[in-house]
């Protein structure tokens, strides 16, 4: 049940995406962020590039350990059309795969070089790192607002400093 889930809501991102960048493209409206570039690279998308391939193929071998669970034997019917569409969804996301990157040159330069295709680690891995180097720049963000906070305050402390000296200096030359 929970392949079916994740290819549903992949399925349902994707066409999302889809529907709103053709009415945008339609309305002769600027393409804007992810619309501009293309493709979908966020919610699933940012994980792995096929979640609905992955999803489907996972149901297969689900399919198929179930069968080897009922069975009690690992070469069984089931082997065989399980292992036919993994096969047939492997070479589905390769021709596909190689529409995109003709039709997108920024599909294998930034999405395929940190999201892998089946594998949710290379993605999982890259979402962290950018998440640490945004909270870093944020750090460091904060950190030069404070800074520049407080030298504005010294700034303006030592200001005050040299007024009251330069006060208490034209006093002592009135006396």
């Amino acid at each position: 049940m929970f392949f079916i889930i994740v290819e549903t809501i992949a399925d349902n991102q994707q066409y999302d995406f889809q529907t709103e960048k053709y009415k945008r493209i339609n309305n002769k409206e600027e393409l804007t962020n992810e619309y501009k570039r293309g493709y979908l690279t966020t919610g699933l998308y940012s994980i792995v590039r096929k979640p609905n391939y992955l999803a489907e193929q996972s149901i297969w071998v689900s399919f198929y350990l179930f069968s080897v669970a009922a069975t009690n034997q690992w070469l069984n019917w089931s082997l065989i059309g399980s292992f036919l569409l993994v096969l047939l969804f492997q070479g589905s996301g390769k021709m596909t795969e190689k529409i995109s990157i003709a039709k997108y040159p920024s599909y294998r330069t930034e999405y395929c070089a940190k999201v892998g295709r089946y594998n949710p680690m290379k993605g999982i891995y890259h979402m962290l790192v950018d998440q640490m180097a945004y909270e870093m720049e944020e750090m460091e963000t904060f950190r030069d607002e404070n800074i520049q906070k407080k030298l504005k305050k010294l700034k303006e402390q030592l200001k005050v400093a040299e007024d009251q000296k330069k006060k208490n200096g034209e006093g002592k030359k009135e006396d």
